[in-house]
């Protein structure tokens, strides 16, 4: 009897460490994004800040779209339009792409995450730039195929890229 009674011990002190382990794991995982983000959103405020908006731009949307792994980003407003295109994408589609979600999203508080449609294939996130209170700009990705966009990378990006980005 003691035996078994050590034994069932035995088995559930294995499965709450293994349990630990795996929620040690997730939270490194959490952690190696969040680090990520920060960086980019540390990188992105120093480039915008010492090349300015127009030349910092560019650089800045380059980066957004290899860390979301895109094949587009842009940021769309008014009279200001900035975008980066990977190479071999055709430009016209991404356009579209960027300009559909980007429309859609401008009446929402929060960041939008949509399947393109109009005949494209892919995933797009559309995050509204707000200065108090007033729509600015819309800062748009688009990804033609592969995984589908995690909402957690939208959360990162309003909450910490665009906050030091417009301030």
């Amino acid at each position: 009897m003691v035996l078994l009674y050590l034994a069932d011990q035995r088995r559930r002190l294995r499965a709450q460490v293994a349990a630990a382990v795996a929620e040690t794991e997730a939270a490194r995982a959490d952690l190696a994004v969040t680090v990520r983000w920060l960086t980019f959103s540390h990188e992105a405020a120093s480039v915008l800040g010492s090349e300015g908006v127009n030349t910092g731009l560019r650089h800045v949307l380059t980066q957004a779209a290899e860390l979301f792994e895109a094949d587009a980003a842009a940021v769309l407003g008014g009279e200001f339009e900035s975008a980066y295109f990977a190479q071999g994408v055709s430009e016209e589609a991404a356009d579209r792409a960027l300009m559909h979600v980007a429309l859609e999203s401008a009446g929402r508080p929060d960041p939008l995450l949509t399947h393109s449609d109009g005949g494209e294939l892919g995933q797009s996130i559309a995050v509204p730039l707000r200065v108090a209170g007033e729509l600015r700009f819309v800062l748009a990705v688009w990804r033609q195929g592969g995984e589908p966009f995690q909402a957690e990378r939208a959360y990162f990006v309003s909450r910490l890229l665009l906050r030091r980005v417009l301030n």
